[in-house]
């Protein structure tokens, strides 16, 4: 007969992979977490424990936090819309993507938290940029 005891005991969780747990999954939940508590500082411990799930699971899908934060980052800023419109003047093309920006930052608010973090860059920022410096430079535009 089982004491009191054991039956107090929270059961032990198996070992490995939790169930359920994927790269989107983890993706999915670290968005979230962003847009409910936008002033909180990103850390895994706290998207561990909003998937319910110890620390060393994340690991397994992303190797460290900027890890994480870059495949955030390349999943909101592939959502970018512009198309350059080559017969404008580069001005308006500028204007243009200027709109688009705003518009995607609208859209998607964590956007802004997603540039850059701890003094890294997101690249998938730098690739939404890229048109930008390539058209200024053409026209003569740097530092």
């Amino acid at each position: 007969m089982p004491t009191s005891i054991s039956i107090l005991k929270p059961p032990r969780r198996a070992r490995g992979r939790p169930r359920g747990l994927s790269p989107e999954v983890v993706l999915d939940t670290a968005l979230a977490l962003f847009e409910d508590e936008p002033d909180e500082g990103f850390t895994l411990g706290r998207l561990a424990k909003r998937l319910d799930v110890p620390i060393t699971s994340l690991y397994t899908y992303f190797p460290n936090r900027d890890a994480l934060l870059d495949a955030a980052g390349e999943r909101v800023f592939a959502r970018f819309d512009w198309a350059p419109g080559a017969d404008l003047p580069w001005d308006a093309r500028l204007l243009s993507w200027m709109h688009a920006v705003k518009l995607h930052f609208e859209r998607y608010p964590i956007a802004e938290k997603l540039l850059a973090w701890d003094r890294h860059v997101s690249p998938a920022w730098l690739r939404v940029l890229a048109p930008i410096i390539t058209l200024l430079h053409s026209e003569g535009l740097r530092g």
